[in-house]
């Protein structure tokens, strides 16, 4: 079985590229390296019917089954409207192809466990106090989470619900089924190598909305071999001993190397046969 896993896709954020684009050149290229499951680490779009409506259409188009866990920007809502946060999660937590709060096998001994995760600002300047981290204002710039979202608590309390909600699905996985290898799928960043490097003008302050911490301990306590994330926009692997990390975020189409969508799909698509 080929599985293949890709992050921040953002199907509503390009000039040259419109849906219709993404749809028919993922659907496209899952058919061409005959992939059986394709896994989306979030950011999909800006808007969760478009993120729900895409999947279904990717799935029915391409004949491969798609699963998805939503990233931060698939929960934005218009800045003036009022916040339906936690519906709307609710609404990704019951639909069948999201990984919210669930587990699946692909192969007797490997399972897939899915979460967004959530930033807790673990990795940022240490000049910038709480409050302000809290607030996500910085030199006129405000992080769009605070204006777009709304979780009713703070970003370290709701970190440690989602770490929390994960460490209970790899328990229940490892109890039913006691896989060898687990693929852990996260949106947020959980390691500290894949934030920015500082010091930086701009991610001294910003690193603390790119990472958790709270998850460090998953790798020491279950048969992770396999991390895969996105959110920070970079395309980069690393070992540590028998673990495999991975971010491989499309990200936007400004940031791309060309403006081919097939070719960036292929750098950014992780394969895995099981």
């Amino acid at each position: 079985m080929k599985l293949g896993f890709i992050s921040d896709i953002h199907i509503d954020r390009g000039k040259n590229h419109k849906e219709t684009d993404f749809l028919n050149t993922l659907s496209a290229y899952i058919n061409d390296k005959e992939i059986d499951e394709v896994y989306i680490g979030g950011d999909i779009s800006n808007h969760y019917e478009k993120t729900i409506r895409f999947v279904e259409k990717l799935q029915a188009l391409s004949g491969c089954k798609i699963y998805f866990v939503p990233g931060n920007h698939d929960y934005w809502e218009p800045k003036q409207e009022r916040k339906h946060t936690l519906s709307i999660h609710d609404t990704f937590k019951s639909h069948p192809q999201s990984l919210l709060n669930k587990s699946l096998m692909v192969k007797k001994d490997t399972a897939i466990v899915g979460h967004i995760g959530w930033y807790n600002h673990a990795y940022h300047d240490p000049a910038f106090t709480e409050d302000q981290l809290e607030r996500g204002r910085y030199k006129l710039v405000t992080w769009q989470d605070k204006v777009r979202l709304d979780w009713q608590t703070t970003d370290k309390e709701v970190s440690k619900t989602f770490a929390q909600e994960t460490m209970e699905t790899l328990d229940q996985v490892m109890k039913k089924h006691t896989p060898k290898n687990i693929i852990l799928l996260t949106h947020v960043i959980t390691i500290p190598e894949f934030t920015i490097p500082m010091p930086h003008r701009v991610f001294d302050f910003f690193n603390a909305y790119i990472a958790t911490d709270d998850y460090l301990p998953f790798y020491q306590n279950y048969p992770i071999k396999t991390s895969i994330m996105g959110h920070v926009h970079i395309r980069h692997q690393i070992h540590h001993g028998n673990q495999h990390f991975i971010s491989n975020s499309l990200a936007y189409e400004r940031e791309w190397r060309n403006n081919d969508l097939y070719h960036e799909i292929d750098h950014a698509m992780y394969i895995i046969e099981v």
